[in-house]
C-alpha cells in the first residue's frame, strides 16, 4: 500500500503527536511505501519520502521578542498562521502528492489538513474550550482580552476542526473519552470513530540504573533526594502552576520541568519568588535521551486540563514512575486510582497531598512503580499500527 502521513508541525519541535507519526510512518514503512507530508526543510528517516512544504520560509515565523505581550502576540500570530496555512497549503499539497505518486491514503494529524481520508484526533478543541470556561478562575477583565488576542486561532481552529472531521473518511480517535467528546460536540456517526491509543516503546522506556546514576549525577541530585518529573509544552494547560505552588511545601524533592513553553521566563521567576530555584531544574526541549530524564526520576506529575492520550504518560509508565494526574482523556484509561498512581484536581493541596504520600511511603511507591510498569507493557505500538493499517484497508476497501 502507498501511505500519505501528513503533520503540519516540525520534527525538531518533538511532541507527542510527532512521535506519534513517525512510530507509525517508520513501522509501515517495513512493508509499504510511505510518504510523510511535513513542514521541516532537513528532517530524513531512512526508508520514508519526504516531502516538505514551504512553511518554515515564511519570514514573520522567525521573529521573536523577550517583552511579554509582543512575545505572546507573536505566539498567536505564529500559531494561526501555521493554523491556517497547514488547513489550507497542505489538502492541495496532498492532494498533488497522491496524483504524483498513486498514493491510496492521506492520513492527517488532528487539524493539520482540511481533507484526509483518515485523521487522527489527539483532542477536542471544542470540548477543551468548554472545560476551560466551566473551570475559569481569571479575572474577567485578563479573560476578555485573552478572547481577543486568541480570538482569530480559536475561531479558525474550530471551523477547520468542524471541516475535517465531517469531511474525512475514518477519525481515529486516541482514548475512548476522547471518542465521547467528539460524539457529544459533533454530529458524526458513532462508527466513524476507531478508538486505538497511542504505544509505547518498553524497550527503550524502562527503568534503568546506570542513566539514573548519570542524571543524576549531571544535575547534582542526592541518591535519597525523591525526584519528581513534568513534561509537556503548553505549561499552563498541563498545570506547571499547580505543580509548582505544590512542591514549594514538600521538602527533599527536585523537579525536572522537561519542554518549552512561550512564557517559560515567567516561570522560572515564579520559582525564584517561591524559593524553590534550587528545586526545579528547567531542562529545556530535550531531542534525544528523554528515556534517561525519566530513569532519574521517581514519579510523573500532569494535572493536565484536557488531555486525548498523553505519550508521555505511557513513557513515564513504561519507566516504572507512579503517575499523580488528572482523570482527563487517555489518563482516566491509563491509570488505576491507588494501584499505579493518583487521580488529583488541579489544586494544588491536592497534588502537595499525594505526593507527600509517595516522598513518605517508599514501599507503596515501589509497589506503584511496578504496577505503572506492568499497566505500560499493555500498549505497543505494534498494535497500533496493526489496527491503523486496518482502518486504511477499510477506507480503500469503500472506496473501492
Amino acid at each position: 500500500m502507498k501511505i500519505g502521513l501528513v503533520f503540519g508541525m516540525e520534527f525538531a519541535k518533538p511532541t507527542g503527536i510527532s512521535q506519534y507519526v513517525i512510530e507509525l510512518a517508520k513501522r509501515l514503512s517495513k512493508e509499504h511505501e510511505v510518504h510523510l507530508l511535513i513542514a521541516d526543510d532537513e528532517f530524513n528517516f531512512p526508508g520514508l519520502t519526504i516531502h516538505s512544504n514551504p512553511l518554515q520560509k515564511l519570514p514573520w515565523l522567525r521573529l521573536n521578542s523577550n517583552i511579554p505581550y509582543i512575545r505572546s502576540l507573536l505566539h498567536v500570530t505564529h500559531i494561526t498562521t501555521r493554523l491556517i496555512f497547514n488547513a489550507l497549503y497542505n489538502p492541495w499539497f496532498s492532494k498533488k502528492i497522491k496524483t504524483k505518486y498513486g498514493l491510496d491514503i492521506i492520513h492527517s494529524q488532528s487539524i493539520d489538513s482540511l481533507s484526509a481520508d483518515v485523521v487522527t484526533m489527539h483532542a477536542c478543541l471544542k470540548a477543551a474550550r468548554k472545560k476551560s470556561r466551566e473551570s475559569e478562575k481569571t479575572p474577567l477583565l485578563l479573560r476578555i482580552a485573552g478572547l481577543i488576542l486568541f480570538f482569530p486561532f480559536i475561531s479558525t481552529y474550530l471551523a477547520v476542526e468542524k471541516h475535517i472531521l465531517k469531511k474525512s473518511k475514518k477519525i481515529i480517535a486516541v482514548s475512548q473519552r476522547l471518542k465521547e467528546e467528539l460524539l457529544e460536540h459533533y454530529s458524526i456517526p458513532e462508527d466513524k470513530i476507531v478508538v486505538i491509543p497511542n504505544g509505547v516503546d518498553t524497550h527503550k522506556f524502562k527503568p534503568d540504573p546506570i542513566k539514573r546514576a548519570k542524571i543524576r549525577n549531571q544535575h547534582g541530585i542526592g541518591e535519597d533526594e525523591i525526584v519528581l518529573i513534568f513534561v509537556g509544552h503548553m505549561f499552563r494547560t498541563k498545570g506547571l502552576d499547580y505543580i509548582l505552588d505544590a512542591i514549594s511545601k514538600v521538602s527533599k524533592v527536585k523537579l525536572f520541568v522537561v519542554g518549552k513553553d512561550p512564557n517559560i521566563e515567567s516561570y522560572k521567576e515564579k520559582a525564584v519568588k517561591a524559593g524553590i530555584h534550587d528545586k526545579v531544574i528547567f531542562a529545556g526541549n530535550i531531542l534525544e535521551g528523554i528515556e534517561d530524564f525519566y530513569a532519574a526520576s521517581d514519579i510523573f506529575l500532569l494535572p493536565s486540563a484536557s488531555e486525548g492520550f498523553p505519550l508521555a504518560s505511557l513513557e513515564a509508565a513504561a519507566t516504572g514512575l507512579p503517575i499523580i494526574a488528572t482523570k482527563v482523556g487517555g489518563l482516566g484509561e491509563l491509570i488505576e486510582d491507588g494501584v499505579n498512581g493518583f487521580f488529583v484536581r488541579r489544586n494544588s493541596e491536592e497534588i502537595r497531598d499525594k505526593i507527600q504520600i509517595l516522598v513518605q511511603n517508599e514501599k507503596l511507591r515501589k509497589k506503584m512503580s511496578k504496577k505503572a510498569r506492568k499497566t505500560a507493557e499493555k500498549y505497543s505500538w505494534d498494535e497500533v499500527v496493526k489496527r491503523t493499517f486496518q482502518v486504511y484497508a477499510q477506507v480503500i476497501g469503500e472506496k473501492g
